[in-house]
């Protein structure tokens, strides 16, 4: 019986641990680089990258890469600390497809001497990726 329970216990840790270390991830779709520069909504706070450059993007600044659990652009990088994800029915997918999966992800993030938390949606519309609601909190300057 001891035995049984060991093995239990061990199974349990075992599980408990590779639960802990998994990290949040941002959905595949909108993984790789996506050039710009964007087309920039601030009434929305909304950006627009085009379609991934087949090769490097024009201008150095005009790029967003995404990770599975980080984001870069010019000169800053984030870290995703959260990741909500969920179907949305009012993304136009395409012209014919409505509805997209949507990345919610909050990431803590550094660039040009400055730290700031952060939180934006992130999806797809027409072969396009949206990055909307570029919210900072705790922002640090000049350290």
């Amino acid at each position: 019986m001891k035995k049984i329970l060991a093995i239990t216990a061990a199974a349990v840790a075992v599980m408990t641990a590779t639960c802990a270390h998994a990290a949040p991830t941002i959905h595949k779709d909108v993984l790789g680089t996506w050039c710009g520069p964007p087309y920039t909504n601030e009434a929305l706070k909304e950006s627009i990258y085009g379609e991934p450059p087949t090769e490097k993007c024009p201008e150095p600044e005009d790029f967003l890469t995404i990770g599975p659990s980080s984001y870069r652009g010019f000169e800053f990088v984030c870290r995703v600390t959260a990741v909500k994800r969920y179907f949305d029915r009012n993304v136009i997918r395409s012209t014919k497809e409505m509805g997209d999966t949507v990345s919610q992800v909050t990431s803590s993030c550094e660039g040009m001497e400055c730290e700031w938390r952060e939180q934006v949606s992130l999806y797809l519309q027409k072969g396009s990726l949206v990055v909307k609601g570029r919210w900072r909190t705790r922002e640090k300057c000049g350290r």
